[in-house]
Order: C-alpha cells, then structure tokens, then sequence
C-alpha cells in the first residue's frame, strides 16, 4: 500500500536518514525479523507512511479470516517496535488508507463478512484516535485510492458487494480542507482490485483488475487515466497481460511498472513498464521469483524495485521470494527468499535504507491464515546498478585481396569482449564475418551488451584492395568452374579466354603483383583478346559479365599505379598528360559497354607512364 504515499517518500528519507542506527537493520540485500505486530496477524490491511517517520498500520483480516481488525498499530523504525495507536469505530478489511497534507490519516471502505462501507475515519496523529468523517457517496471494497498533486484524495472503483459481485465504475474525491466528497467522472470500465497512480503529469493511471462475480471473476488488461482539468477518464492501450490484484508503483524517471497479478487461475510472474510520455506499454523479460496476487512493489532510493511475496495459484501456496529489478536495464534479480512466505501483506519504504513487509497471509490451509511476523530488507550497502560497459579486445585492421570487381568475402576472427560483472560477453559485428566487402576501406562495428543494459562498440577497418595478378589468377579459376556445366562451343571459347588470361600471367611480364615489367604491354593484350572471346559467348551468365568487368578493373588498376610512380618519380613529365587523358578515355569507354576499348586506353596509359618514369 506504500505506493499510495511514495509521492511523499524522497522528503522523509532526507529527514529519517539516520533510522537505520539500529544495530539489528539487515545487511545489504537480505531479510531479518523486526518485531510483530502486536494485535496479531493481520493482512488486507493499509499501511501508510507518517511524516514522523513512523508506520500506521489499520484494518485487514484477522489470523482467522473470519472477522476484520479495528485496533491500529504503530511502527518505529528506530526500535523495530510495534505499539497500539487507536481502534476504529469499524472494523474493516480490503479497504485505503491515505496520508492528508495535514498529517492525519484518511481510512475508507472496506468491509467485514457480508457488510461493505461507504464510511471513512479520520485517525489523528496528535491523539492517536479516530474520528467519523463524512461517508462516500457508495460504499466500496476492493478499491483503490491515490494522493493527488493538490492533496485531494482520489477514490475509484471497487465493489459494493461483498466477494467483489459488484464491480464500480465511479470516482470520487475527497478535499481535506472542506472535509467533503465531491463526484467525478466515471471510469470507462467497471472494475475492482486493480493498480492506480499518480503520474508525474498529475494524471492517474488506472491498471487491470476485475469486473467481480457477474462476469466471473473475470480479470482485465483494460488502463485508463483520469485527467485532473477535465475530470474525465480516457482509455489508454491495454497491458500485455490481464491482471487482476497487480502490483504497481511509479518509477524515478516517471515511468510506471506493473508486476504480477493473476489471470483468472493462472498467477502471472511477469512485469511490464508504462511510459506516460507516449501513453504505451513495454514488456520486461526474464521472469519474476515473487508474482502473482497481491504480491508487492517497493521502489528503492537507487531506483530499482524490490518485488516481494504473492500467492501463486498453479501450486497453491504462498510465496517467499523477492527480486531487485532494474528498470532501466530490464533486467530481474533473484533475491535470498524472505524469513516466511506472505501475500495480501504492505511493504513501506523506511527511507534510503530499509523496507518494512509487514503482516500478509502465509497460509491458505493451515490456521493462522494472517501472520503477524515482519521483516526488513536492506539495501543501503547494495552494489550500485552495473553502469560499466564491456570490454571489447581490440581488432586490428583486415586486409583482403578483391576477387572479383565486386570485393571479397572476407573472414575475420570476431573480438571477444569481457563484462566486470558479467564475465565474458558475446559480441556481434556489423557487417559479420563471411560477407563480401566492396573494394575500398569498410568500418567494421562491433557491439557487445551485458546484462544490465551496458553497451560498448569497437570499431576496425576492412580494406579490400585490387590485386591485379591475385585477381586475374582468380577469374581463370572462376571461369575454369564453368567448363564442366558449358556446351562445347562456350567451352572453346572459355578455355581460349583462360589461355589468354594466364599467358598474361607469365613471370616475365610482372616485377610484382601490383606492377608490370617492360614486356607488360602484353598483359593487356591478351586481356583484350579474352574479353573478346567471353563476349562471344552466347548468353553469357553472371560468372562471365563479372569476369569481364574484372579483367577491366585489373588493367585499370594496373595503369593507376604506373600513374601513381610516374607522378612521385616525375610529375612535370608531359606523358603524364598523355596518361590522364587516356584514363578518361577509358573510364568513357568502360561506361559505354565497350570493355576492350577501355583495356586498350588502360593499356596507352600504362605505356605512358612508364615512358614517364624512364622504363620505356
């Protein structure tokens, strides 16, 4: 029920830092007994935080479920004592309790056996005594209340049924400084044991539930939010789940999350996160350890969420676990499992190091049904949420010879990446290993995620370059697969084609891969005359267009690089002008589809170059 205060929290913590003087707190991320409730077990009931740093509780079941607790108890955190503090004029169960600007507390609803309340009751600090206040306008159990911006207290829903028959789609408020109830608009679906708060923008948002008896205890995904300007209720999209007794609290950063609940028969151990900024949903993964009815949400002064308790339909029996979520990371933590199982129990943030879970039912077979044990969980010495990214090795750059005038395929060990918190994480790298990269420099980006949201890139280079011998050695190999799948005139002309190709090829012709000797002219020569031969060939497939476009490009590149050497060795040489144009002329008569012109022009400009650089 801390939910309905947490709007108030952050400014008692900074009053009550020092609460956790107690030499029996618990340890960081566990669970230890503080002291019982002293008017036995209870559960249903409402627990609100007191601007003393004190915890009232009121209401709820007594141990043996058949009739409701009037006595209210008292909490001090500093002596982990519970103490009596006032007996309402009715007893009462499933019903809201609400802090008012004044310090008082506002109690409605509720019910005990088949008699449902309109009535509320004022309990006051000073005095420890309660007091008639003025009744709601139907009475209701199984509802919902909220503290809005301006004090008012907000009440929806419900039952006015015992066993929730029936379900309620009107809203009203309450204003402290009238002491009055005053109607607002009506939900758009009638509904009971459903999730509501107040959104940073002042709206309400109100989150599953039921519609009780008459529709079969049928549970809903159905949200909506009530605006204060208009006082009106406007749908919302619906949840992923139908929840019924959801828990729900808003985040630090605005948004709200949802956990548990159940789904007629089926207790559900998910959570799910509301963005108010565009009004829509977002399922979290991984599953929660607590979940199902009633079980509990506490958002902690770190910003993660301590979920807590439940009861879980499958296996009939009540939970124990906890979990820590990170929100922000999406990511859910099992928690040591708390000292006894609870549900239907409250869970109060005591300020930046403590929550009380207090009371709840620990049994549906075996009387008590409520317990009176409660216990604290410690997150103060919590290690801080992992805000590190992985590490990712670093790479070095690729280097791969293009084997078609496409590029490569090209291979590459992927870098591994380790996680502080996580050990060894996977890393994925775009473009993946065994793709083709283009001729030219590729970056190379590599990601690694760990478990709590971090991310962290790496970048390396795959630089594919034209190889002129490597290259045409490859598109004789390309060709020469084609033989077996050929008819006999395709297979004259390919192997005359890879003739020609790898009398190009011949030691005498080349220095090194990249440069011709003074024989090279014949290079491009018989490149010319292979093209011929491939162009004559009746539709020619993908293989042989590409080994025509490769041969041009090898040439090309060949005539670059004498370029290249004549303009560092003699760049006011006049046959550098020659060379230029005729790599214009080519590069028209490539685009033209005329491939053996161009290698001519390729070739005109590799003779002048190298007459340029004195080698001819």
């Amino acid at each position: 029920m801390n939910r309905m205060l947490f709007g108030g929290v952050v400014a008692v913590a900074a009053l009550f830092g020092g609460w956790r003087a107690w030499a029996d707190g618990p340890a960081a991320g566990t669970f230890v007994p503080t002291g019982s409730l002293t008017d036995g077990g209870r559960d249903t009931h409402a627990a609100v935080l007191l601007g003393d740093g004190h915890v009232l509780v009121v209401g709820g079941n007594q141990p043996d479920h058949v009739y409701a607790h009037a006595l209210a108890e008292m909490y001090d955190p500093a002596t982990g004592v519970w103490s009596l503090a006032g007996t309402m004029a009715t007893p009462r169960l499933q019903l809201t309790a609400n802090l008012l600007p004044d310090g008082r507390v506002l109690v409605t609803g509720g019910q005990e056996g088949t008699a449902v309340y309109a009535s509320t009751e004022l309990w006051d600090p000073a005095t420890h005594a309660f007091t008639p206040g003025p009744a709601m306008s139907v009475a209701r159990e199984l509802h919902r209340s909220v503290t809005l911006a301006d004090g008012r207290i907000l009440v929806a829903g419900g039952t006015s049924g015992s066993s929730g028959a029936y379900p309620l789609d009107s809203a009203e408020i309450y204003d402290p400084a009238s002491g009055a109830w005053s109607a607002t608009g009506s939900m758009t679906t009638s509904r009971n044991v459903f999730g509501m708060v107040l959104l940073p923008d002042h709206r309400v948002l109100v989150a599953g539930g039921s519609q009780g008896a008459d529709h079969g205890y049928a549970s809903i995904a159905d949200c909506e939010v009530w605006d204060p300007a208009t006082g009106t209720w406007s749908t919302v999209p619906s949840m992923s789940a139908r929840r019924a007794y959801p828990a729900i609290a808003v985040l630090h950063d605005g948004r709200v999350i949802v956990a548990g609940g159940s789904d007629g028969a089926v207790s559900l151990h998910s959570a799910e996160i509301f963005d108010p900024a565009t009004d829509s949903w977002s399922s979290m993964t991984g599953t929660l350890t607590a979940g199902g009815h009633t079980m509990t949400l506490t958002v902690l002064a770190d910003g993660r969420v301590l979920a807590a308790g439940g009861y879980d339909y499958a296996v009939g029996a009540v939970e124990s676990g906890a979990d820590l979520i990170d929100p922000v990371a999406g990511v859910i933590t099992p928690l040591p499992a708390m000292n006894a199982p609870r549900y239907q129990h409250s869970a109060t943030l005591l300020g930046d190091e403590t929550v009380l879970l207090a009371g709840g039912a620990s049994s549906l077979a075996v009387l008590p049904y409520a317990g009176a044990s409660c216990e604290l969980f410690g997150f103060g010495t919590l290690p801080p949420p992992d805000t590190t990214p992985p590490v990712i090795a670093a790479a070095a750059d690729v280097n791969a010879k293009a084997t078609s005038t496409l590029g490569a395929v090209v291979t590459f060990a992927t870098p591994t990446a380790t996680d502080a918190v996580d050990g060894a994480v996977a890393v994925t790298c775009v473009p993946a290993s065994g793709t083709l990269f283009e001729v030219g420099v590729t970056t190379v980006t590599c990601t690694a995620h760990d478990t709590h949201g971090n991310t962290a890139t790496s970048t390396f280079d795959v630089i594919v370059t034209i190889d002129p011998f490597y290259l045409k050695g490859q598109v004789a190999e390309q060709l020469n697969s084609l033989l077996a799948s050929s008819d006999k005139k395709t297979v004259k002309k390919l192997l005359k084609a890879i003739g020609d190709i790898q009398d190009g090829l011949a030691p005498a012709l080349w220095t090194d891969d990249t440069h011709l000797s003074a024989l090279g002219r014949t290079t491009f020569k018989e490149d010319s005359v292979a093209v011929g031969q491939l162009l004559d060939i009746l539709s020619p497939n993908a293989i042989v267009l590409q080994a025509i476009a490769s041969l041009v490009d090898a040439d090309k590149a060949l005539a670059e690089t004498a370029i290249a050497d004549a303009r560092a060795a003699n760049p006011t040489s006049t046959h550098l002008v020659t060379a230029d144009a005729e790599m214009v002329s080519a590069a028209a008569s490539a685009a033209a589809g005329a491939p053996q012109d161009a290698i001519r022009h390729y070739r005109r400009a590799w003779k002048a170059a190298m007459k340029a650089l004195g080698l001819l």
